[in-house]
């Protein structure tokens, strides 16, 4: 029996849809305000329990006679605000769920995790799994939290879990327009006219999945991180081609810091205004200028694996969601 934490969300939902058409047998916690409309075709074959990260008698219950850990819940914010919480989800539950996994002899231990843990540095160049966490480079809180959840798990691998770590880039999937990835979509959608410098580094979901279920079956080699990234693009033209498939108007005019920080001020009054979460934050501002790109060479190279085309995962997107 496979444990998956996360079933529900964007990135879980494939996870977990693939392990079901492999004919595994799936115990998925949720919540009990989890929303399962992503899994609403399958919900039936999969057993779901009731439970918290943060409710250890819940997850000791759950995962009585379960062999292996999909951990693939956890939180995703870039709201100041929202620190305190990112560290109790995103570390203090990992750490739980590592030590419930511990008591009760789980064989392995699966994180997803993300290339946020690994941090980041504008001198880097390409970023590898051997790249360094430093305190002195700029980290978002979410970073952080992934990171410090990461250390859990290794801690894990020293007590005697098998453990695989996989760092997905941005995972591309149609979706509900406010979770994840998504996002880039609705401003696309939304016909947004602005576009900065940055690039982004992306993956589809279904690659995720496929590589999820090889580290279970053990093809992935024990106690490693694996980044998973299909490649790397400007906002400019991943805009162009989300754009193409949506039949809309692409962004045009590329900002300027200045323009960023108007952009941050006024977008910080219209969500106040309106009693909403803000697109732009100081956090999204500095990502959206990086040009980060992170180096796929380890996975393609151990698993011999080609990733799903860019415009295949956009076209893919743009389809379902016009559905």
């Amino acid at each position: 029996m496979i444990f998956l934490t996360g079933a529900s969300g964007l990135l879980g939902s494939y996870i977990c849809r693939k392990l079901v058409q492999e004919g595994n047998a799936v115990r998925a916690m949720k919540r009990k305000n989890s929303n399962l409309a992503l899994l609403q075709d399958i919900e039936a074959k999969i057993e779901w329990v009731e439970g918290d990260l943060l409710d250890i008698l819940s997850l000791q219950e759950g995962l009585k006679g379960c062999s292996k850990i999909i951990h693939c819940a956890g939180m995703v914010s870039y709201h100041a605000k929202d620190a305190d919480k990112l560290m109790k989800v995103n570390q203090e539950g990992t750490a739980n769920l590592v030590n419930v996994a511990l008591q009760q002899n789980i064989s392995t231990f699966v994180h997803i995790s993300s290339v946020a843990a690994i941090g980041r540095s504008a001198k880097a160049g390409k970023i590898t799994e051997n790249f360094k966490w430093s305190e002195a480079d700029e980290h978002t809180a979410y970073g952080i939290s992934k990171h410090l959840a990461e250390m859990e798990v290794f801690r894990g691998g020293v007590e005697g879990l098998e453990v695989v770590i996989l760092n997905p880039a941005l995972v591309l999937a149609p979706g509900p327009w406010d979770q994840s990835s998504m996002q880039v979509f609705k401003y696309v959608n939304e016909q947004r006219p602005f576009y900065t410098r940055g690039c982004m580094n992306y993956i589809d979901a279904r690659d995720v999945a496929n590589i999820t279920l090889l580290a279970l079956e053990g093809a992935l080699k024990a106690g490693e991180r694996y980044i998973l990234s299909a490649g790397h693009i400007s906002y400019r033209h991943f805009f162009e081609l989300a754009a193409k498939y949506l039949h809309k108007k692409a962004p045009s005019v590329q900002v300027n810091s200045y323009l960023l920080q108007a952009a941050y001020y006024f977008e910080g009054l219209r969500s106040r205004l309106m009693g909403e979460q803000p697109v732009i934050t100081k956090e999204t501002l500095k990502l959206a200028q990086q040009q980060l790109i992170f180096d796929n060479t380890k996975i393609r190279q151990t698993l011999d694996y080609q990733f799903i085309p860019l415009e295949e995962s956009i076209r893919w997107t743009c389809q379902q969601l016009k559905a």
